[in-house]
């Protein structure tokens, strides 16, 4: 009804028009928001799966696997404060397995591989993680028996991709963000830090050492190595910084073991003999506090050749081995 001429239609349309756009955007908002929530709980069961299939790998002392994730994720894994965390895009699972990965990934299929690390014995395992994209490249390799040949060799191929020489070609070069380079004896070349991301270290085989490198050519740090499951890990890490972390977790996890072995010789009851032999491991474990050289290759044959005479003297063994 028209009230002196004035039409009521405009009002009502502008009513209408305005009204609209309100509900719009609410709805646009809580679609938003809802996606956004949805990617969340996403990427963290993407965490959470990827998580429980390195936990198939507890037990084992040597094993390789291909991992399909549901999706394609930015996967990166984190080291801080004595403890890894695998990050999917926004949301972390924390963990407190010793994980090394060279960088992010992008990838739905990733590449895991896990050693276990004895000194002599199990301590913990190692896991690796890489794509299918990433190279690496080695400096020599060596006769058979050489240290050298070994680290090459026991890279298992496949599914990982390597090497027996360095990047050869400007092709190589410019995927530096996926090649890891591991010098032995020679000091890197410039030419393989043309790229910003080439992950670049220097394996010292005689003084268990390895350095790593900056991508200006500079040294980042330089840390011990005990043992190849720990070699790899230096390998596959991020960084020097990504690799002191999970040395130290391994560390502690040394120490603690340790003492749990060191216990146990001094309570198990057994006959006069084995009591002198048990005496003697729990000494050696005793006399190394394991703070500044967590064992040697001595310390550990030492250890090794004690439970071996455990084991033929009809005594029971303090560890076993896989």
């Amino acid at each position: 009804m028209d009230k002196k001429g004035v039409s009521m239609f405009p009002f009502v349309m502008m009513f209408v028009l305005i009204a609209g756009a309100i509900i719009i955007v609410f709805f646009f908002g809580f679609a938003k928001s809802v996606k956004t929530q949805g990617d969340f709980v996403n990427d963290l069961q993407v965490a959470n799966l990827l998580e429980r299939k390195l936990d198939s790998f507890t037990l084992a002392k040597n094993a390789r696997n291909i991992f399909e994730l549901p999706r394609i994720s930015e996967v990166d894994i984190e080291c801080r404060n004595g403890k890894t965390s695998i990050v999917v895009g926004e949301s972390k699972r924390e963990s407190f397995k010793l994980i090394n990965a060279p960088r992010s990934f992008d990838n739905r299929r990733l590449i895991a591989w896990t050693l276990a690390w004895e000194y002599p014995f199990k301590i913990d395992n190692f896991y690796y993680l890489a794509d299918n994209n990433v190279r690496f490249y080695f400096e020599s390799v060596g006769g058979a028996g050489d240290m050298r040949n070994i680290i090459y060799n026991n890279l298992p191929t496949p599914p990982f991709t390597k090497f027996d020489r360095l990047p050869r070609n400007s092709l190589e070069l410019n995927q530096a963000d996926k090649n890891i380079v591991v010098y032995y004896n020679n000091r890197p070349s410039d030419a393989v830090f043309l790229s910003s991301k080439a992950k670049v270290i220097q394996v010292d085989i005689a003084n268990n050492k390895v350095a790593f490198y900056r991508n200006d050519g500079n040294k980042d740090g330089e840390a011990e190595f005990f043992g190849l499951p720990m070699l790899y890990a230096a390998i596959f890490s991020e960084d020097f910084q990504e690799y002191g972390c999970v040395k130290d977790m391994a560390h502690e996890r040394l120490k603690t073991m340790a003492a749990i072995y060191r216990l146990k010789a001094g309570n198990i009851r057994s006959s006069s003999e084995c009591k002198i032999i048990f005496n003697l491991i729990g000494g050696k474990l005793a006399n190394n506090d394991f703070t500044e050289d967590p064992i040697g290759s001595e310390f550990n044959s030492e250890l090794s050749s004690l439970n071996q005479r455990l084991k033929g003297n009809g005594c029971p063994p303090l560890y076993l081995t896989l």
